[in-house]
């Protein structure tokens, strides 16, 4: 059974301008489930499910990229399987990739044609690249392709999603640690479903 995003497409009925809309909606919602998932991962990795401990560490780093990072970290520091480890490195580094996706979306300037129809024409995102040097922009018009870029990257999420709980539950297995608050039934869902296919 694949997961609704893993087969993402978007509607017909809308333009251009409301299937960016709606793509980054899915985009932006998919990424949060995902993200709740790697929170699950530092909860096993900190060892301490029912003391809160792995809820101040997650709030203590203020951004995604330091949660992702310490997660990699605390994966070495605990007595994982070699393979573990790297699955847990591989999800980490799939998770800084939408991430990618999902903050340059998030963080945009949608310009639109104010004298014309009032559709989006350009996304433009804009970051910092040392303290002495102008902001880069990364200007990229409204095109299928821009669009097919967000599918992807919802696709990829939900294929993400999925592997990343199979990966938890690999995890709380080899460490020993239960989380209080899974999905009833995950176990046998994860069991019996099929992995999101690639495209």
């Amino acid at each position: 059974m694949d997961s609704p995003s893993s087969k993402f497409e978007y509607p017909d009925n809308l333009d251009m301008s409301g299937q960016l809309a709606y793509g980054v909606g899915v985009l932006v919602m998919q990424w949060g489930i995902c993200e709740s998932v790697f929170y699950g991962i530092l909860d096993a990795l900190a060892g301490q499910s029912n003391t809160g401990i792995g809820v101040v560490v997650w709030f203590s780093s203020r951004n995604n990229r330091d949660r992702i990072d310490l997660i990699v970290h605390l994966s070495k520091a605990r007595a994982l399987s070699t393979k573990t480890e790297r699955e847990v490195a591989a999800a980490c580094k799939r998770m800084r990739s939408v991430t990618k996706v999902r903050n340059f979306f998030c963080h945009a300037y949608y310009e639109a044609d104010a004298l014309g129809d009032g559709a989006i024409k350009t996304v433009r995102g804009y970051s910092l690249t040392d303290a002495y040097e102008p902001l880069a922009v990364d200007a990229r018009p409204l095109t299928k392709g821009l669009l097919n870029e967000i599918a992807s990257a919802i696709r990829e999420t939900a294929r993400l999603n999925y592997d990343a709980w199979k990966l938890l539950l690999q995890i709380q297995k080899e460490l020993k640690v239960q989380h209080p608050e899974l999905p009833p039934g995950l176990h046998e869902y994860l069991s019996k479903a099929d992995r999101p296919s690639d495209p």
